[in-house]
């Protein structure tokens, strides 16, 4: 079954015997309620481990982001020693590296 057919077989199981006798699937797949079980926990499965590759996937962007982010403080802050901006106060350094890669 394809997923549409998967999702229709359960609207069909859960809403009214009449639409469940009448099902195109039904007649596919005479123990409709037998396959849209089976098709459904595979389903919920498939679904899940999308779920879960795309929770790794923005974990894994957002630690390249912080490290980006790092690196990007990291070379602001050599910048400001090579232009003798090293000098100026912590809080009007925080404020020039937030100003060049918008972090504190």
């Amino acid at each position: 079954m394809t997923d549409n057919e998967i999702i229709k077989a359960l609207e069909c199981l859960k809403g009214e015997k009449s639409l469940c006798n009448s099902c195109s699937y039904g007649a596919r797949y005479p123990d409709c309620k037998k396959y849209a079980i089976r098709y459904i926990h595979d389903l919920i499965n498939r679904q899940k481990a999308n779920a879960e590759g795309l929770t790794n996937a923005v974990r894994v962007l957002n630690e390249q982001l912080s490290s980006a982010k790092a690196e990007a403080v990291k070379y602001a802050l050599e910048w400001l020693q090579e232009n003798q901006y090293i000098n100026h106060s912590p809080e009007r350094r925080k404020q020039l590296v937030k100003e060049m890669v918008g972090e504190g």
